[in-house]
């Protein structure tokens, strides 16, 4: 998102407003993707673990391209992001196998 004043930044994030009820564009399948990355990066599963961050990035821009952002455009948009993410394999379930 570019060099932000952090603590702008957390405001916007934590002061709620008009447009926090507004639907976010993410599919079944993408929510259930995501879901899968982020339990797989709680188990340990190291490259889930990283990836975990583009998650979180593919949210933010999926929230900000739904209601806009003040602050200019984002890096990378959502529909990249989530190139990226569908081209991992599902993780397995559970911890690492050693």
């Amino acid at each position: 998102m570019g060099i932000l004043d952090p603590d702008k930044y957390q405001e916007f994030l934590a002061e709620p407003d008009e447009l926090d009820n507004l639907p976010v564009e993410v599919s079944r399948y993408q929510a259930k993707k995501c879901a899968a990355i982020i339990m797989a990066g709680l188990e340990g599963h190291i490259t889930y673990a990283e990836e975990t961050k583009n998650v979180a990035r593919f949210l933010h821009a999926a929230g900000f391209e739904a209601g806009g952002t003040p602050f200019g455009t984002l890096p990378r948009t959502a529909d990249d992001l989530w190139r990226e993410l569908n081209a991992l394999p599902w993780p397995l379930p559970g911890p690492p196998k050693d």
